[in-house]
């Protein structure tokens, strides 16, 4: 999987957000609603969850939605494998370590 450079992408409505996390986030990681509000410079509103599959050309993804922490657990790509990142979302299947990179 290629991470796309800012100027590969045409810009989207969360993408002030997705760069934000790009440039500041390394390892997996967890934004409050207020941080991830501020971050991407416009309220969150329900077209979040369509917009999210926009983040793994940044690097990463969303891994869960904490309703009642009002939180978003986030996933870091970016040196991982695919062996790796299989792991950590506890699937069964077995692939070759493959750089991401």
């Amino acid at each position: 999987m290629k991470v796309l450079e800012s100027e590969d992408i045409d810009m989207g409505k969360y993408d002030q957000l997705w760069q934000y996390i790009k440039d500041n986030k390394t390892g997996d990681f967890e934004l409050s609603f207020d941080e991830i509000e501020k971050a991407a410079g416009l309220p969150i509103d329900h077209s979040f969850l369509r917009y999210k599959k926009e983040l793994p050309d940044y690097g990463f993804e969303v891994k869960k939605f904490h309703s009642r922490t009002r939180q978003l657990s986030f996933i870091n790509y970016r040196g991982r494998t695919w062996h790796t990142i299989l792991k950590k979302k506890k699937s069964s299947f077995i692939v070759q370590a493959k750089s991401l990179n």
